[in-house]
């Protein structure tokens, strides 16, 4: 073969051919040529499995002994013994940071709060447990406490912008009839009585099966002025 011919022969040989003809056509041929590689890819693959199995482990001893945790602060809570029940949930938040028992226990203690009368303090803490996003399931009740603790201070406004909040989250009918009533008595004393005849409308037409109907029956009349029926059609 002509020295030109050569050349020609190897610049019409692509990168894949060559790297195709680098690898042996036996996979465990290579596995021999490759052994320090091989075994350092095992390690890391046997590091990072472990450390994640390690996590799961301890993430899940940690969600067990803050849910036990939890549960003597419950105790003491419906034993009305709120000062060891307040301290109780405390704990749970610092030692049991990122478990569900310490967002639950962050509720807890603001409803401990509320019932104190410490209302500011709870509206506080609520609000920064709010932006922490902690999820829909617990952001729902801390917004409903939000409202509460809104109301206690003479802030109606406020306080039917945190109902209305956790109605739009929450997940089922008489939650969401619940939270749209105490906005519409909020909003009734903000005097956003149109927001207010909304949400009632809302409750008396969409969620008739529940126990906030009644109510909302009847403060929609009030608010109409007696011309609303409580038929199906409404008005």
């Amino acid at each position: 073969m002509a020295k030109s011919e050569v050349i020609q022969d190897q610049s019409t040989r692509t990168p894949q051919t060559q790297a195709s003809e680098a690898i042996p056509a036996n996979p465990l041929e290579w596995v021999q040529q490759h052994r320090r590689l091989v075994s350092a890819l095992a390690i890391a693959l046997f590091a990072v499995v472990g450390g994640a199995w390690l996590t799961i482990s301890t993430q899940q001893r940690k969600e067990a002994a803050g849910q036990e945790a939890m549960n003597g602060a419950r105790a003491a809570f419906d034993a009305y013994n709120l000062p060891a029940a307040a301290a109780a949930f405390q704990d749970v938040i610092q030692n049991y940071s990122g478990t569900r028992a310490a967002k639950e226990a962050s509720i807890a203690l603001n409803q401990v709060r509320l019932v104190n009368g410490q209302n500011e303090l709870a509206i506080v803490s609520l609000r920064d447990f709010i932006a922490g996003n902690p999820g829909q399931v617990y952001q729902v009740p801390a917004s409903g406490l939000v409202g509460s603790a809104l109301e206690n201070v003479n802030r109606p406004s406020e306080a039917a912008d945190a109902f209305l909040a956790a109605a739009a989250g929450a997940q089922v009918n008489y939650m969401k009839a619940e939270y749209l009533l105490a906005a519409g008595r909020a909003l009734t004393a903000a005097g956003r009585t149109e927001e207010a005849e909304e949400a009632f409308r809302t409750i008396a037409d969409e969620y008739p099966a529940t126990p906030s109907r009644s109510e909302a029956t009847v403060r929609l009349s009030e608010l109409v002025k007696g011309a609303y029926s409580d038929g199906p059609e409404g008005l």
